[in-house]
């Protein structure tokens, strides 16, 4: 049984703070946090332990009575030796608020890059305007991880008086600083940046080109323009961003442009639009659908899945048509993802097709078509289900009998007595259990 830490002394406490046991620690903290004021001194002294975990104990114990009197002693250790005890003196001065933020702001010229990247980041914990200035001052710092930081820290804050020189940042020859800059750009949100940004989908570095899509997102519909005409750029990346990006954003000026790419040259364009448009087409469904069609018959596997994918979303009649048709696709994966949105769909007008998936090849869309039958519940797939009870593949029996306890017709008793003595255990109990539900 741990000892009780009521009677220990403050040393003792600290010392605790050297245990590798988490409860030991947490006992320890929860203590030291209790005794207050009084033991601030004890615990700043502590802040030079030469155990870096006493050192972090210390922190967090200051982080958590928010103890102004070791505001200073807090700063210093954001260029401690170890890692651990800088990121906890990140999170205890973060605690702190405001109050910490002129010693920080200071702390930005100190000439260790140590400590000026961590004043960065904890300044945008805290995220106090009034740190602006001296942050978008930190832009220039000849430190990458503290231009870094700076920029990340100025996207927290949300300061919009940042964005003239966060979009000269994207011109940095780090990659990462632009992918920061461009992250901060999308949390400030301003439609200055939309341009530049937009141009960022061209770039030759993947993470920046995704960070890229992910603000324009977050600025939001005032960034189509550009992402459309972005559409016709000679720079497949860009295409493909743009596609990306629209689709995302869901806005239905885009539908017209993403249809014209579904003819674009590159597949992987074709495919972004073709997911895009799975989204945008909600204004106009079947339109959408008809536009989406000739792709089904790509010669590129992972085209015509993502069309299935899209009429999935859009629904109707001619979606369920085609999804139909695609259950006769030469590629299993493509025929598993037909049945997938049929049972979504739950249309009935998709039961013949989802029958004769009953025996498929492929043992993985035989049982989605027989659980999308038993979804729909019509009468007509009981025979055809009672057939496919005798299955050789356990998962599509399994699949099978449930979608006949489902659908609740006597004429499935005798196939589901047998199942009852189905050498699988889940098809038995399964088993058992529809047949109660037949009437």
């Amino acid at each position: 049984m741990p000892a009780p830490t009521d009677k220990a002394t403050t040393a003792e406490l600290i010392e605790m703070l050297r245990s590798r046991g988490e409860e030991d620690l947490d006992r320890a903290h929860v203590a030291l946090v209790a005794r207050g004021e009084a033991i601030v001194d004890d615990l700043i002294t502590a802040l030079k332990d030469g155990s870096y975990q006493v050192r972090m104990g210390a922190a967090r114990a200051l982080g958590a009575m928010k103890a102004t009197a070791a505001l200073g002693d807090l700063v210093e250790t954001l260029a401690d030796p170890s890692v651990n005890v800088q990121r906890m003196g990140v999170e205890s001065l973060a605690m702190m608020g405001p109050q910490a933020v002129p010693m920080l702001v200071e702390k930005l010229e100190d000439k260790d890059p140590k400590m000026r990247r961590r004043a960065a980041e904890t300044l945008g914990m805290i995220a106090d305007e009034s740190a602006l200035t001296a942050l978008v001052g930190s832009l220039g710092d000849e430190n990458a991880e503290v231009r870094k930081e700076a920029a990340r820290a100025l996207g927290k804050i949300k300061a919009s008086g940042a964005t003239p020189r966060l979009l000269d940042m994207l011109d940095d020859e780090n990659v990462e600083i632009c992918r920061y800059s461009a992250e901060a750009l999308g949390e400030i949100g301003d439609t200055e940046a939309i341009p530049k940004l937009v141009m960022c989908l061209t770039s030759s570095s993947g993470d920046l080109r995704d960070t890229a899509v992910q603000a324009l997102v977050k600025i939001g519909t005032d960034s189509v323009p550009e992402l459309v005409k972005l559409l016709k750029h000679h720079n497949p990346h860009g295409r493909l961003h743009a596609a990306d990006a629209l689709g995302r954003l869901g806005d239905p000026r885009a539908f017209d442009p993403l249809t014209e790419a579904l003819a674009d040259e590159n597949d992987r364009v074709r495919h972004y639009a073709a997911e895009a448009l799975g989204k945008v087409g909600q204004a106009d469904p079947q339109k959408a659908v008809r536009a989406l069609l000739p792709l089904l018959k790509e010669k590129h596997r992972d085209i015509r899945s993502v069309s299935i994918n899209a009429l999935r979303e859009l629904g109707g009649p001619v979606a369920v048509q085609a999804l139909s048709d695609m259950l006769g696709d030469v590629n299993a994966m493509v025929r598993l993802q037909a049945a997938q949105a049929l049972l979504e769909i739950g249309d009935p007008a998709a039961v013949e097709p989802l029958v004769r998936g009953l025996r498929d090849s492929e043992w993985s869309v035989r049982a989605f078509c027989a659980e999308a039958l038993g979804q729909i519940g019509q009468a007509n797939a009981v025979i055809p289900l009672v057939l496919a009870a005798a299955d050789e593949k356990a998962a599509v029996k399994l699949k099978v009998v449930e979608a006949l306890g489902r659908l609740g017709d006597a004429r499935a008793r005798h196939a589901l007595e047998i199942a009852a003595r189905d050498h699988d255990t889940e098809v038995r109990e399964a088993a058992r259990a529809a047949a109660e539900q037949l009437g």
